[in-house]
Order: structure tokens, then sequence, then C-alpha cells
């Protein structure tokens, strides 16, 4: 501030030197123009530019003002004009113009001082929605840890009565355990899910990557999801790249997405239909799409159907079970990879899905 303040009074006394020198060289009668422009120009640019800084602004108008009226007051001093001469009229304009000054810089600080008031509102409301996320996540996270426990024993207790090795079950019990033992997984997968959206949204999850061929490793994916399939009514079927593709990507994390869309395909289409897995370039990128025959998205959901939560059906009654949890971690996973997780569908005829990987750069330069 000291070196703020220093070079404020040097460039002010500096400019204000210059422009008493030049009007010194004029006639009293000339106006004075050209200084009485340079000074007034200066104080409006000061007024712009340094009303951050009050102190300095004021120094700085200081200046300018006391050079203005000494110009004038020196012709009235020199010259000993009457009161109704040209020299006097010169004067009272110059007053004129350092009122015009001063309310200028008014208005000037005045804005400041309410756009800086608006900004440490917008700030106090930051920290508080901080607050309150850091409060959702902790609290998410507490509850998670503290059901997985008790639905891992639930759960744990009806495979077992499933099983038969407590002994055979009665009819009347098979299928109130089987619904009980269908909702306990979908609520253990339930607790996974927010724990993982919570591990994301802090920061904590970790990624290791490794490189992956693509091909071989969608391939591996599809025979492992095919009995879901089955349980389905669907067909899937993986199209055969014409080249190898090879990413740096977390395998596990990877597969979560796919196992995901390949899941959601499944869920929303009708039994007999039919899925396609295909891989192909897509510029720098290897494109992994799951494209499927089902219900389709309406065409003004947008990127709603990323966020947390977002269910296409939010009805009491709707038909597709799910927490609306899987494409929102899906998308945080796949951008986690520099990649990108996106759709196109038309309603009736089906969705289709794209996830983009960046091909590793020895495959790019090949």
């Amino acid at each position: 501030m000291f070196k703020l303040f220093l070079g404020t009074v040097i460039s002010g006394i500096t400019i204000s030197l210059f422009a008493i020198s030049f009007a010194m060289q004029q006639s009293p009668e000339s106006g004075h123009f050209m200084p009485m422009f340079m000074l007034v120009s200066a104080s409006i640019f000061a007024t712009m530019h340094n009303h951050q800084f009050l102190s300095l602004l004021a120094t700085r108008l200081l200046i300018y003002v006391a050079a203005i009226i000494y110009i004038p007051v020196h012709d009235l001093i020199i010259t000993s004009a009457p009161l109704g001469s040209e020299i006097w009229l010169h004067f009272f304009t110059v007053v004129f113009v350092l009122g015009f000054l001063v309310e200028l810089a008014r208005n000037f600080v005045s804005s400041y001082s309410d756009a800086l008031k608006n900004l440490m509102d917008l700030e106090a409301k930051h920290e508080q929605v901080k607050m309150a996320f850091q409060a959702k996540t902790e609290f998410v996270g507490t509850v998670s840890h503290e059901l997985r426990t008790p639905l891992t024993s639930i759960k744990g207790a009806l495979d077992l009565m499933n099983s038969g090795v407590l002994g055979d079950v009665p009819e009347k019990m098979q299928s109130p355990i089987k619904i009980a033992q269908r909702n306990a997984i979908r609520l253990s997968a339930m607790v996974e899910d927010l724990l993982l959206l919570q591990r994301i949204d802090a920061g904590r999850l970790d990624f290791t990557f490794e490189r992956v061929e693509l091909n071989a490793f969608l391939q591996d994916v599809v025979d492992r999801f095919l009995p879901f399939a089955d349980y389905k009514g669907v067909t899937v079927r993986k199209m055969v790249a014409d080249e190898d593709f090879f990413v740096d990507c977390d395998e596990k994390r990877i597969e979560q997405v796919i196992s995901n869309l390949l899941s959601n395909a499944a869920k929303f289409s009708e039994s007999g239909g039919k899925i396609i897995v295909g891989l192909e370039r897509f510029g720098n990128y290897a494109r992994i799409s799951v494209a499927d025959e089902g219900i389709g998205i309406p065409k003004d959901t947008g990127d709603r159907i990323f966020e947390a939560f977002n269910q296409l059906d939010t009805s009491a009654s709707r038909k597709f079970e799910g927490t609306g949890l899987g494409l929102n971690i899906s998308r945080k996973i796949v951008e986690a990879h520099d990649g990108l997780l996106s759709y196109g569908s038309e309603l009736g005829k089906g969705t289709t899905f794209f996830v983009d990987l960046p091909i590793h750069h020895d495959e790019v330069a090949t």
C-alpha cells in the first residue's frame, strides 16, 4: 500500500505539473482547454480505476482538483479581472466541472460498494452451501455404513434359508422369503451405490489404471452378463471391432459402467428384445456403444438423466425399479478417465449409450 500511495502521489503531481506548465505558456484569455482537458480526463480515469482503494482515489483527486483550481485562480490573480470578464466565466466553468467530477466519483464508489456487498453475500451463501453439502455427504456416508452391517446379516440369513442348509422351507413361506431376499439385494445394492457416490463426491475414490484391450474386455463383460440377460428374456450380441483398441483405465470401474448400461438396457427392454454392444474408433477415442430396443428417452430429458436420484418415471407406481444413481456414478467414473458418457434415443424405439475413452497415445500415433 505504501508503494501504491507513493506511486499515486508521484504520478498525480507529475501530470498536474505538466498541465500547469502547459497552461502557463498560454494567455489567461485562452481558457486553457488542453491542460484542463488533460486534468479532467485524468480525474475521470482515476475515478473509474482507483475506486477499489478510496484513500488512493481521494489522494489522486485532491492533487488533480488542486491543479484544476490553481490554473484559473492564478489567472484571476495576475490579471485582477473584473467579475464580468471571460476569465471569471472560465473560473465558474471549472467549479461546475469539479462538481461533476465529485458526483462521478461518488457514483462509482457507491456502485463498487454495492457490488462488493453483493459479492460478500454471495461468498457467505457459498460457504453455507458448502457446509450443507459436507453435512449431507457425511450424513449419507454415516447412514450407509450403519445400514450395511445389518443388511449383510439379513441377506446372509435369507440366502441360508433359501439354500436349504437350514432345512426345507415350508411352501407357504417360500414366496415371502424370495420377495424379502430380492428386496434385501436391492437395498444392499443401493447402500453400495450411496457409499460409492459419497466417496466420489469427497474425492476419495481411488483408480488403478492399467493397459486394457477393449475387444477382449467387452467380450468378458458380456459373457458375465448373459445369465441376467436370460433372466430378463433379452439377447445380447457384441459386434466385433475391426481393430484392437488399447486404453489406460481402471478395469473394475469401467466394467461397472458397462454392466450398469447393460442392466439398464435389459431393464427397459421388452421380453425378446435385443441389446447390441459395439466398439469403434471415434477420433482419438475408442467408442463403446450399448444399444437397446426399449422404451427410449423423451427428447426434452437432456442431461437430467445423469443427475443423482433421477428417475424418468417418478410416480409411486412406476414399473421400473432403481435408485437413479447408476448413470450419475457411471458418468463421474468415465469423466475421471478423461472420457465422455453420452446417449442418443428415440422414444418407443430404443436408446444407445456411448462411452468414449481416450485411446492410448501409442495406438493413436500408429
